[in-house]
């Protein structure tokens, strides 16, 4: 496994390792977002490296069908930051963060500040669960 997620109410907390989601991993996430929706959801990225490829990309835009899904994307590449900064030009539904940027990241997607503990911790947890598939 190569990325998980969870739900928190309307929030969609995504998390991605090291390594790139596999074709098992990316179907199962489509059907985590179909479960919970697309309309009046937001999605919080966390990625450690991984990234879905053109073709997964290209999956999600046809379930998103158009919707515009407010997406924070924290990672800690400043190359991966720049192109998504050149795309909220277009669509500013979608936002990158740096690590240190959490925080900014939740107000951006207007989660309350009485959730930001709740929200961290699930993000933690997620990574800590990636981080012992890896070492499984």
């Amino acid at each position: 496994m190569n990325m998980t997620a969870t739900a928190s109410e309307r929030l969609l907390i995504v998390v991605y390792g090291t390594r790139d989601p596999t074709v098992a991993d990316w179907q199962w996430f489509l059907k985590f977002i179909e479960g919970h929706g697309v309309v009046k959801t937001q999605h919080l990225i966390y990625t450690d490296g991984g990234a879905p490829s053109f073709a997964q990309r290209r999956q999600l835009r046809a379930l998103i069908a158009g919707r515009r899904v407010p997406t924070a994307v924290v990672c800690d590449s400043f190359r991966v930051r720049a192109v998504l900064t050149m795309l909220s030009w277009i669509d500013s539904s979608i936002k990158p963060f740096p690590p240190s940027g959490l925080v900014d990241a939740l107000e951006f997607l207007e989660v309350p500040m009485s959730r930001f503990g709740l929200i961290t911790r699930e993000v933690e947890k997620l990574r800590r669960k990636l981080e012992q598939e890896y070492d499984a």
